[in-house]
């Protein structure tokens, strides 16, 4: 999972530089602080670690790939609200743009940003939330073939 946050650092890195916002993790706790005294910074934190998108499939032989969705939270904190509003704004148009051109390169692609709302939890700030939608693999480490055993229906209820 470590990989998919520094993977979502490196995709909003440029869009905090551009607001002249530092990028940080939101606490998982209240901390009961407001806005950094210092001025407005920029907050996230995956709120859906891994959603299994992925059709069923019988196959079981070779990698495994999944399509899975992880959805990430950012908060805009700042001691002006407006200032925090039309960063907001400034970000979803970022977001749909250059974001969805940067992820590209990060082989992911942006599924939903959801409305701004205001949240007092873990910090006061305006909150939008993004699902990134991407592909996961998985190596088999089967011994082999595996042997099938027919059992009757005595055997089963047993």
């Amino acid at each position: 999972m470590i990989v998919y946050r520094d993977y979502f650092e490196q995709w909003l890195q440029p869009l905090a530089e551009s607001a002249g916002l530092p990028l940080e993790p939101l606490p998982l706790q209240a901390s009961g602080e407001g806005p950094a005294p210092d001025g407005a910074r920029l907050l996230y934190r995956v709120s859906v670690p891994y959603a299994d998108r992925s059709q069923r499939h019988r196959d079981m032989t070779g990698p495994l790939t999944r399509l899975v969705e992880m959805e990430w939270q950012l908060v805009w904190c700042s001691p002006d609200p407006w200032t925090a509003m039309e960063q907001c704004r400034q970000a979803i148009g970022w977001l749909w743009t250059e974001g969805v051109d940067k992820l590209e390169g990060l082989s992911a692609a942006l599924v939903h940003v959801s409305d701004a709302q205001w949240v007092a939890e873990p910090v006061h700030g305006l909150e939008i939330r993004v699902r990134l939608r991407m592909r996961d693999s998985f190596a088999r480490t089967s011994p082999g073939d595996i042997e099938k055993v027919h059992m009757t229906l005595k055997e089963m209820k047993e």
